[in-house]
C-alpha cells in the first residue's frame, strides 16, 4: 500500500473493513446523495455493522490479524482518519452497467484533508488539481493488479470522499450532493425504505435493458433487483426480491429457494438448531415477482453451523479420505494400509484445527453479545 495514495488506502480500508464489520452519520441509504438517473445503487452502513453482533465477532477476528492491523494503522497514518471507528458508510452507484465504472461515496470522521493532499503529492507527484463549483477535485494514476488506470477522487464538507474514475462523475457526483442536480425520486424503487439493521442494501433498476457483467443467469432474466441483509437485535436476515421477465423464471427460482430448504432437511433433519435455521428461509411469487425471506436467531446460526462442521466431520472424512487417495494415485492399491493410517492422522489435525477455530469464533459471538 505504500506505493498508494491516501484516498486509495482509504478504499481498500473499506474493503477489509467489509470482509470483518454520512456526513458524520451516514446511516441507512440516502437516496438524495444519488443520482436521479441511476441503475443500481449499493450501500454498506458500517454504523449497523459495528452495532451488530455477528458483525463485532467477524471485525474482532479480522483485526486480530497482523497485517490488517498494519494496514489500518497505514490508513491513519496517510489520512488522519481510523478505519476502524471512523467509516461510517459507503454508497456506489451508476446509471449503467458497466465493469470498473461508477461514483463512490464514502462516509468518514477525522479524516485530515492537509496530510492526505501531502500524501498524495509525495507518492504521485504527476496528480493534478481542478476546481469546480468551489469543490478540489484531484485526479492521479492508479494501479489495480498489472492494469493503470485514473482516480478522481474529492472531499465534500469534510466527511464524504467522492470517487470515480473520471472528472465528470466526480462532478455530477457533486451536483446532486449540493442540489444542482437532481437526486432519486421518492418514487424510484432505488429510494425505497431499509429495515432498521440493513448493513447491505443492492438495488438494481431497468436491468433488461443491459448487457449485465457476469453469468449469473437469473439476474440477466430479470428486470428489478432489492437485496438487504443485516441484524436486527438478534435476529439475522437477508431479503431479496426480483421482478423477472416472464412468471416460469420467477417459479424457478421459487423452487430452487425450496429446493435447498429440502436438501438441507434431508441432509441435517436431525439437528434441531439446523432446522430452525433452515425454516426461516421462504420464497412467495407473484406473477412474474419472487421474494426469497430468510430470518434466523443468531445463537441459532452459530449452533447450527457448528453442527455442521460436527455433521461434517463424522460423515465427511471417509469420502474425503478416499477421494484424496484416488487423486494421489489414481485408482486403488492393494497395500495402502499406510497411506490410511496418514489419511487418518491429516484428518484428525485437520478436526482439532476446525474444532479450535469453531471454539474461537462462539467465544468471539458470546463476547460481542455482552457488549451489545
Amino acid at each position: 500500500m505504500k506505493n498508494n495514495a491516501p484516498w486509495i488506502l482509504a478504499i481498500a480500508a473499506v474493503c477489509l473493513t467489509i470482509s470483518v464489520a454520512s456526513t458524520g452519520q451516514a446511516g441507512p441509504l440516502d437516496a438524495d446523495q444519488v443520482s436521479a438517473d441511476a441503475k443500481w445503487v449499493m450501500h454498506m452502513d458500517f454504523e449497523a455493522m459495528r452495532e451488530s453482533s455477528a458483525g463485532k465477532m467477524m471485525r474482532s477476528m479480522w483485526l486480530q490479524r497482523d497485517r490488517v492491523r498494519k494496514r489500518m494503522e497505514e490508513v491513519l497514518e496517510h489520512t488522519g482518519m481510523d478505519p476502524r471507528e471512523d467509516l461510517d458508510g459507503a454508497t456506489l452507484y451508476d446509471n449503467q452497467f458497466k465493469k470498473h465504472h461508477g461514483v463512490a461515496l464514502i462516509h468518514v470522521k477525522n479524516i485530515d484533508k492537509s496530510r492526505s493532499l501531502d500524501t498524495l503529492r509525495e507518492k504521485h507527484p504527476d496528480a493534478r488539481t481542478v476546481t469546480y463549483e468551489g469543490h478540489e477535485i484531484h485526479t492521479w494514476q492508479g494501479r489495480h493488479k498489472k492494469h493503470e488506470h485514473t482516480v478522481t477522487a474529492a472531499l465534500y464538507e469534510g466527511s464524504v470522499i467522492v470517487m470515480s474514475r473520471n472528472i465528470p462523475d466526480v462532478m455530477q457526483a457533486l451536483d446532486v450532493l449540493d442540489g444542482r442536480a437532481d437526486a432519486l425520486s421518492d418514487s424510484s424503487p432505488l429510494a425505497d425504505d431499509t429495515r432498521g439493521g440493513t448493513i447491505l442494501t443492492l438495488r438494481a433498476i431497468d436491468m433488461d435493458e443491459a448487457d449485465l457483467p457476469g453469468k449469473c443467469s437469473v439476474l440477466q432474466q430479470s428486470e428489478q433487483l432489492s437485496w438487504a441483509a443485516g441484524q436486527d437485535d438478534d435476529t439475522l436476515f437477508l431479503n431479496c426480491s426480483l421482478i423477472t421477465e416472464s412468471d416460469e423464471i420467477a417459479n424457478n427460482v421459487a423452487s430452487v429457494t425450496d429446493g435447498l430448504r429440502a436438501l438441507v432437511a434431508l441432509r441435517h433433519g436431525e439437528h434441531e438448531d439446523v432446522m430452525r435455521v433452515i425454516d426461516g428461509l421462504e420464497s412467495e411469487t407473484d406473477g412474474k415477482s419472487v421474494t426469497v425471506e430468510w430470518e434466523a436467531e443468531g445463537g441459532d446460526v452459530m449452533k447450527a453451523v457448528g453442527g455442521m462442521i460436527a455433521h461434517h466431520h463424522l460423515h465427511g472424512k471417509k469420502h474425503h479420505r478416499h477421494w484424496w487417495k484416488h487423486k494421489r494415485h489414481g485408482h486403488h492399491h492393494h497395500g495402502d494400509d499406510d497411506d490410511e493410517d496418514d489419511d487418518e492422522e491429516d484428518d484428525d489435525d485437520d478436526h482439532h484445527r476446525r474444532r479450535a477455530w469453531w471454539k474461537k469464533m462462539k467465544e468471539q459471538y458470546q463476547k460481542s453479545l455482552h457488549r451489545t
